[in-house]
């Protein structure tokens, strides 16, 4: 058992520790004089629980069966370890009983990369779905506003129906409004690439942000170190940011601080923490506020198209599927952090900030 770098332990028919290599003591705590013949679940109190584990020892005790690969969660020290439990019994000198052997293996990144990569086929998924359905709004909207400008053409601004057209009209450009943001989400949008230096570009974007937020929200815009210019369509990336303000806003309740900071960061071939993303140099815009942050069933559905935690009529879902869009179509990348959980964005270029909200987009240089 000291040669395995996985936690092993032995128990007898009681629970009790019998032996345990190191890798076992290093992770669950303890040491081999503390814990012979106490109750695995007496070790280190109050450092680590792993509720699962009660049943699997149970079923264990009760039957003979093995279990393989079985998940269990483990709490340690306050922060959640996944791991994959062998278990199974093993014959004992002592009459009608056994002991019982575990083995723990720490597939908490693995199961994370996992994750990642199902929401991102899921996204894409979406996104197919919702580039295909603005298409054919788009298509029919273009004809419909056409006839619109023929008939108010011809009728004078004095006339009794003039007004209900113009609401018609205005109508009509919200529905175009919403089939750009769901073209932005699809990546199936038009974009205008040019050379953009991000610094200038966030300056550039502190008056009008400022309005948005309102004087009682402290905008702040940050860097950090050197980082390179970026081939972007300037009008996309600030809608990102736009987006990002206005979402911070709502969640703020217009008073709080929203920062945006800038640096140059360098992603190493094959990262764990970001398996979709190509290695090379990107800035990193990390967007941040002090909102009370969000559960961890809004953070997984958080860019999807029409998802909102507003209330019915003052949202429509789609500035955070915009970004996505927009961020993505870019080659870049975004994930969301929060204080329950966080949301950033890649694309070789990020953002973010000390918030209890934080967005980082990271760019591609």
């Amino acid at each position: 058992m000291a040669t395995v770098r996985e936690p092993l332990v032995l128990l007898d028919a009681g629970l009790r520790v019998l032996v345990a290599n190191a890798a076992f003591y290093r992770t669950f705590g303890g040491d081999a004089a503390d814990t012979r013949r106490r109750s695995i679940f007496d070790l280190a109190e109050g450092r680590w629980d792993a509720p699962g584990l009660h049943t699997v020892l149970q079923a264990l005790q009760e039957r003979d069966i093995a279990f393989e690969n079985y998940e269990v969660q483990v709490t340690i020290d306050g922060k959640s370890q996944l791991y994959q439990l062998n278990a199974r019994k093993l014959a004992s000198a002592e009459v009608d009983h056994s002991h019982l052997l575990l083995a723990f293996q720490d597939v908490t990144e693995r199961s994370q990369v996992e994750e990642r990569m199902r929401d991102l086929a899921r996204m894409e998924a979406i996104g197919q779905l919702a580039g295909g359905v603005a298409h054919e709004i788009n298509n029919h909207m273009t004809v419909l506003m056409g006839y619109m400008a023929f008939v108010t053409r011809d009728i004078p601004p004095d006339h009794p129906k003039h007004p209900d057209l113009r609401r018609a009209e205005e109508a009509a450009d919200h529905v175009v409004y919403i089939t750009r943001q769901l073209l932005n989400f699809s990546r199936k949008q038009m974009i205008k690439r040019e050379i953009v230096d991000p610094w200038t570009a966030v300056l550039q974007l502190r008056r009008l942000l400022s309005r948005l937020l309102g004087s009682s929200i402290d905008l702040r815009v940050v860097r950090h170190g050197d980082f390179r210019s970026v081939d972007a369509d300037p009008a996309q990336l600030g809608e990102v940011f736009v987006n990002l303000a206005l979402n911070a806003r709502y969640a703020m309740e217009g008073t709080g601080r929203f920062e945006i900071a800038l640096s140059g960061v360098e992603i190493d071939q094959g990262s764990v923490s970001n398996p979709d993303q190509p290695p090379g140099r990107y800035v990193r815009f990390e967007v941040s506020d002090t909102g009370p942050g969000m559960e961890e069933q809004v953070q997984k559905r958080v860019f999807e198209p029409f998802f909102t935690t507003k209330p019915i009529g003052e949202g429509t879902g789609l500035g955070l599927a915009s970004v996505f869009g927009v961020v993505t179509q870019h080659g870049g990348f975004i994930r969301v952090e929060s204080a329950r959980l966080r949301h950033q964005v890649h694309h070789r270029a990020s953002r973010g900030g000390d918030g209890r909200h934080r967005e980082r987009v990271q760019w591609r240089c």
